[in-house]
């Protein structure tokens, strides 16, 4: 009898922990999604610049959106990559597929702010 107490003793402690990996997993899964959240908020409002003519307001634009990637999403996605160091190999391919698809919305976020660049840079000269 004692046996099967502690059992379901440990059975019921390995639930818990189950519960516990996956609620982070959820609140990880939900911060990776939040980041690409914002990298596409970020681009619509990159997209949303038409530089027909050179404004200062657009280059400050284009620059508060460098200020956000740095000081909001980079931290962001330095976090993430703690945790995906600190998984088990089960656990890890979905976070590493999360932080891929992060990295590509980033690439594509930055090349789109250095096309942006470019074109008012032109349409000043």
């Amino acid at each position: 009898m004692i046996i099967q107490a502690n059992h379901v003793v440990e059975r019921w402690y390995n639930l818990q922990n189950l519960l516990t990996r996956l609620r982070t997993s959820v609140g990880d899964l939900k911060e990776s999604q939040e980041i690409l959240r914002s990298i596409d908020q970020l681009k619509e409002r990159i997209l949303n610049i038409e530089p027909t003519f050179f404004t200062k307001y657009d280059l400050e634009k284009l620059d508060k959106v460098q200020s956000e990637i740095d000081c909001t999403i980079e931290p962001k996605i330095k976090a993430l990559d703690e945790i995906t160091n600190d998984l088990t190999p089960e656990n890890a391919l979905d976070y590493i597929q999360q932080r891929c698809w992060i990295a590509e919305a980033l690439i594509n976020l930055t090349s789109i702010m250095g096309n942006k660049r470019t074109k008012l840079w032109k349409a000043h000269n």
